[in-house]
């Protein structure tokens, strides 16, 4: 396990569940910090910020786009991308 795992794929592909598991897995595993960063400019229909009550329950970070669930529909991700850089411990899944 890397300290920034990243899941990359085709829309309707899956990564928004696949990172959403992985990243309790991560935490229940590890006990480590974990920030879910969703980086998805394409689609802002289909985010983690989905899943925030599951995050916020397991102690998991979420950084989305402040344009997520909303109807406006431009490329745009959070300008914390910075964490991605920034944290020394714990878990970054993207």
């Amino acid at each position: 396990m890397k300290r920034i795992n990243l899941f990359l794929g085709h829309y309707g592909s899956g990564k928004t569940n696949v990172a959403t598991n992985f990243a309790i897995l991560v935490k229940n595993s590890t006990n480590n910090a974990v920030t879910v960063y969703d980086m998805d400019i394409v689609n802002p229909y289909f985010r983690t910020l989905d899943a925030k009550d599951t995050f916020k329950n397991n102690g998991i970070a979420l950084i989305a786009s402040d344009f997520a669930n909303t109807n406006v529909d431009i490329p745009a991700i959070n300008p914390r991308a910075n964490i991605l850089t920034d944290i020394t411990s714990g878990y970054a899944i993207c």
